[in-house]
Formats: structure tokens, sequence, C-alpha cells
């Protein structure tokens, strides 16, 4: 079988292919990053900026670990990262 008749790749073929495999990796790596997210890194946060308020600003009793909190205290946290969800893939 001969490769007389196969056209040799022009420089917009491998920069489209390029681009595309850029692309995918980005779409990945997004998408990853975005199934890691997670009510428990939600609430982590949520501590870090705490630590710079005045305490009338946030919720005192809610001042301790994620694991630590009430299922409905977790689940405010739970129910934020799907609405980002949510949002980021409309």
């Amino acid at each position: 079988m001969s490769n007389k008749n196969i056209p040799k790749p022009t420089d917009a073929d491998s920069f489209f292919k390029g681009y595309r495999a850029a692309t995918e990796d980005i779409t990945y790596n997004f998408c990853k990053r975005f199934s890691d997210l997670k009510g428990e890194t939600l609430h982590e946060w949520y501590l870090e900026i705490t630590k710079v308020l005045s305490p009338d600003s946030y919720n005192e009793k809610a001042q301790k670990a994620f694991n630590e909190l009430t299922k409905e205290q977790q689940q405010i946290d739970n129910f934020i990262v799907d609405k980002i969800r949510e949002y980021l893939l409309k």
C-alpha cells in the first residue's frame, strides 16, 4: 500500500490538532477539579475568611471542623456546592 495519496498535514491541521488536545486537557482538568469540590472544602474556606471578620459577621456555632457540624449545617455547605455546579454547567 502506498502513502502517496495520503495528504500531509498542513500547519493548520497541526495547529488544530494541538488546540483540540489542549482544550481536552483543560476540560478534563476543570472537570476533575470541579468534581473534587465538596461541602467540606466550602466550609474550610468559610473558616478561613471568618478568621479575619468580626464575630458578629458570622455564625459562631459553625466555627468547627466540617465533620463536627450538625447534618443540617453540613447540608448548607453541600447545597451551596450543588448550586455552584449547577451555575457553572448552565
